[in-house]
């Protein structure tokens, strides 16, 4: 059987919902694919769980990480280890309509194979698989705009970038990016780069069903934040902590690092292949400082507070 499709799931700790996951992958209409599980170090039952199934089916690949390599690794890890024409991340707590692999890979093959992405809408459930949101529109399609309206409005258009990397990609236009980047938010960075490569096609009809356990509280806030400040201040430390083992200043500034980021990666990277590439992430760049300098102004104290600490110890 060819492997025409690569499903990366990277886990850690997933057995509470990794098994209905797998049943939803492995019971997918469309067949030809490999599923590429990615072990980190977990602590509880998931690499049982993972054995259990690849005894029953030879189309997975289990790899088992010696020792915890950070989220982003893993998530790079499983498209490394991929072969197959198209690339898809799964989410451990995720479970998929039957004939969601098949209505993404028709739709990139109906559109020329000119699409680097397409994804769906998605539903939301809870931890017992009770549907909280029944369809919620994510994202963004360029599949009829020109080149030109594409770029113009690209910066006003990425929204939900978190949902979309969870479609299938055309595995060629993904080795052409960095993958993602040892940053925040480096979705944000990746739709941008395949976007820059390729149109990106949307389904309209919600194929994933994003899990929200019990723990996240859904629907309702779990900290009143006394402003937008405070929670930007407490979701980028989260977030600090969950990319990096060590402190480095890069991350306290987030704002400008994707700023520059964008720069390079879509710009002086690739001004050989082609020169305007230059004068778009450069427009790019400017958009997305221009709609984050609140976030900016912030990075900054935050920034601040970071140095003056290091100096006390």
């Amino acid at each position: 059987m060819r492997n025409i499709l690569s499903v990366g799931l990277p886990v850690f700790n997933e057995e509470n919902f990794l098994e209905e996951t797998l049943v939803s992958i492995l019971n997918q209409s469309f067949s030809e694919f490999e599923l590429i599980i990615s072990d980190n170090n977990s602590s509880d039952s998931t690499q049982k769980i993972v054995e259990k199934f690849s005894k029953k089916d030879s189309r997975i690949k289990f790899l088992k990480n010696k020792t915890n390599i950070g989220m982003i690794n893993n998530f790079n890890l499983v498209v490394k280890e991929s072969k197959g024409k198209y690339f898809m991340w799964a989410g451990a707590h995720d479970i998929f309509e039957p004939d969601c692999f098949k209505t993404l890979i028709e739709e990139i093959e109906k559109n020329d194979f000119q699409v680097s992405l397409v994804f769906s809408d998605v539903g939301h459930i809870d931890g017992e698989g009770k549907v909280l949101l029944k369809h919620k529109s994510i994202g963004f399609d360029t599949v009829k705009s020109n080149y030109f309206v594409k770029n113009f409005t690209l910066p006003f258009r990425i929204k939900n970038s978190g949902d979309m990397v969870y479609g299938i990609f055309q595995r060629n236009y993904l080795l052409k990016t960095k993958l993602l980047s040892q940053m925040l938010w480096p979705d944000v960075l990746l739709i941008y780069e395949v976007s820059s490569l390729g149109k990106v096609k949307k389904i309209n009809s919600p194929l994933r069903w994003r899990r929200y356990p019990g723990e996240y509280n859904y629907g309702r806030t779990v900290h009143v934040y006394n402003s937008w400040e405070e929670k930007y201040t407490v979701t980028t430390k989260r977030q600090r902590k969950a990319i990096k083992e060590k402190e480095s200043w890069d991350l306290y500034l987030p704002t400008l690092v994707m700023t520059f980021r964008i720069v390079f990666r879509l710009g002086i990277f690739r001004v050989k292949d082609n020169p305007i590439l230059l004068f778009w992430s450069f427009y790019f760049a400017l958009i997305y400082l221009w709609k984050h300098k609140v976030a900016l102004f912030i990075d900054f104290k935050i920034f601040f507070k970071y140095l003056f600490s290091k100096k006390k110890r």
